[in-house]
């Protein structure tokens, strides 16, 4: 990846990323060779690097269950009905016949939660499991790793200069589950003149949440500093609160510069909670204290509330700064959603002395191909003076290119300026001996083919992504890596002399990859006849008797009838043998055109090798 910029007194190309990534999708193990960023954890920062890096990626398996889940057992003594219910939601229901049963691996939406399993029997009977479980994904499941190894030269001015590596280094960590509620590990960083490590991990407290925490030693030139965090997180169906600290010694050394962290303490907390109905309200606060320059506070409380049966959505929202930046900015946002495309929004911002509203219609822009836009007026006051503002913004999703344009006319420039931009976005891609221009591919892609079909309408995870070419093919993209795609094609737009075996196909791309998907969709060319042979100088029919038609190594089976009479279908143009496995055999040649039906009449079946 790079960007070639064209502005006054700034011109040129700054590469950015180059890298090789192989996933290996069984052991969900990835290696990256090239330019990539390291992984955050809890006393150290991502930063650039050149050089490998090493790692287990679980989102490689969306459906892998990393953290720890609820195991139950009970036992039926008649065959029965079990149900898995979490907070009163049934989210499994299995008939079991008598016997022992094995509840394992259920999994439920983070936070504390109510679990219960209800054994129903042939007569009404109920048997009731009631089990309280907290369910996170901070902490592993018991027996499994978690690690990242980085090793190469850090990379300075990443986006400014193309190729500006530093000294070697390294990062990394390792965690391992030892039970379902304590997760250990280490984690470390390197360079020259400076190494900072430490322990990690995290406790899993059922029913009252999960707390972390951290330590770490930094030498740097002999002296020793050092830096530690604790969190803790509690969530439940109404309410939720989270906490966390962090301390940076002023002799702590990190990466990329090896000099002590511009923050020395970082303390939050936040809050949630919502009354049944009537919305959530949230409340956070912050506070930075920084080297040689005052500590920034900021706190925030949010509220959004759900009206009219889910059509409409209020959200308000206030947020204060003082110390170091002192300012605030209060909110009120109103969505109605018209139907599943058109919304309403209406919006009125104040920060400090500028006020703001505004009203839109907006389209939802399309994954695939289609429109999308935002239209309506707007209006500022601030101390410059009071402008009415006209915005407009479109996008189109072609199945070329992206085009974009935005507007905005000012009746006032001393309060803000007007602007008019427009864009395009466009990507190049291959796969399967086929370039192609397309939107952007930003994730993985697939050149999909519906037979030789033109305008056939293409869907992907229910939304539409074009409709095939001349060729019957079209690019689909994005497609989510690593997770299951449902690809399928609307059957009414085949012609009806067109047949298929499936028209929907499911496919988990790797990650950015290119795919040729191909339905077998093919053009119904149908062939009948009666098929005859030689007996004692007479010509007769070959009735009730097994036929194998055979091109280019491929066989299809089908039979004769009464009379000889044979049909056959689904046959590309060319020439065909027929063979019947008779006493003797005899075969018969037939040549098929593009024509969707032939009737070949008396076909006369020789005997084989003659």
């Amino acid at each position: 990846s790079g960007t070639y910029t064209d502005l006054a007194g700034d011109r040129g190309y700054t590469r950015l990323q180059t890298n090789l990534t192989y996933d290996q999708r069984d052991s969900l193990q990835r290696l990256i060779a090239g330019d990539f960023f390291t992984p955050v954890r809890e006393l150290s920062a991502s930063v650039p690097m050149g050089g490998v890096s090493f790692s287990k990626y679980y989102p490689m398996d969306p459906f892998f269950i990393q953290y720890p889940t609820l195991n139950l057992n009970t036992t039926a003594t008649l065959p029965s009905q079990v149900e898995v219910r979490i907070d009163g939601n049934v989210m499994a229901r299995q008939q079991v016949q008598p016997g022992p049963i094995d509840i394992v691996n259920v999994t439920g939406y983070q936070g504390a939660r109510n679990v219960q399993v209800v054994v129903r029997d042939a007569f009404g009977r109920e048997q009731v499991i009631q089990q309280p479980f907290y369910f996170t994904d901070f902490a592993l499941r018991e027996g499994l790793h978690d690690y990242s190894y980085n090793l190469g030269f850090l990379r300075d001015n990443f986006g400014v200069s193309s190729d500006d590596y530093d000294k070697p280094a390294f990062s990394g960590f390792h965690r391992y589950g030892f039970t379902d509620r304590l997760t250990l590990g280490l984690r470390g960083e390197a360079r020259e003149g400076m190494i900072n490590a430490g322990p990690i991990g995290t406790v899993l407290l059922p029913g009252a949440g999960i707390v972390g925490a951290g330590v770490s030693v930094s030498n740097s030139e002999g002296t020793t500093g050092y830096a530690g965090s604790l969190f803790y997180s509690y969530v439940a169906p109404r309410f939720g609160v989270n906490a966390s600290v962090r301390h940076f010694g002023d002799d702590y050394r990190l990466l990329p510069s090896g000099a002590p962290s511009q923050t020395r303490n970082f303390a939050s907390a936040s809050a949630a909670y919502s009354p049944g109905g009537l919305g959530t309200i949230s409340t956070s606060y912050t506070v930075t204290e920084l080297r040689g320059l005052e500590s920034l506070h900021a706190w925030n409380v949010g509220y959004n509330m759900s009206l009219f049966g889910g059509r409409g959505i209020l959200t308000l929202g206030y947020t204060k700064n003082w110390g170091l930046i002192d300012d605030w900015t209060g909110s009120v946002v109103f969505r109605y959603l018209i139907d599943r495309d058109y919304s309403a929004v209406a919006s009125a911002v104040q920060a400090g002395d500028s006020k703001s509203q505004s009203l839109s219609l907006e389209k939802t822009v399309p994954v695939g191909e289609g429109f999308g836009f935002s239209v309506g007026p707007g209006r500022i006051e601030s101390p410059a003076g009071t402008s009415t503002l006209s915005n407009a913004y479109a996008q189109y999703n072609g199945r070329y290119a992206t085009l974009q344009g935005r507007y905005q006319g000012s009746s006032n420039d001393r309060v803000t300026r007007g602007l008019a931009e427009v864009s395009v976005a466009s990507g190049i891609g291959y796969v399967q001996d086929r370039f192609f221009v397309s939107r952007p591919l930003t994730d993985s892609f697939a050149v999909v083919k519906v037979g030789d079909v033109p305008d056939v309408p293409v869907r992907a995870n229910g939304q539409l992504m074009g409709t095939t070419d001349e060729r019957g093919e079209v690019v689909v993209s994005p497609m989510l890596s690593f997770y299951d795609n449902f690809l399928g094609f609307e059957q009414r737009a085949v012609p009806l002399d067109y047949v298929f075996t499936s028209p929907r196909l499911v496919v988990s791309p790797a990650f950015r990859s290119g795919s040729f998907l191909a339905f077998d969709v093919k053009k119904n060319r149908a062939v009948f006849g009666r098929l005859e042979q030689v007996v004692r100088q007479q010509r007769v029919p070959i009735e009730f008797r097994e036929l194998k038609v055979t091109r280019a190594g491929v066989e299809i089976r089908g039979f004769t009838g009464k009379g000889g009479e044979f049909y056959i279908e689904a046959l590309d143009p060319g020439e065909y043998v027929l063979r019947v496995e008779a006493d003797p055999a005899c075969v018969a040649t037939i040549r098929v055109t593009d024509v969707a039906l032939m009737d070949f009449g008396a076909v006369l079946c020789a005997p084989a090798g003659r």
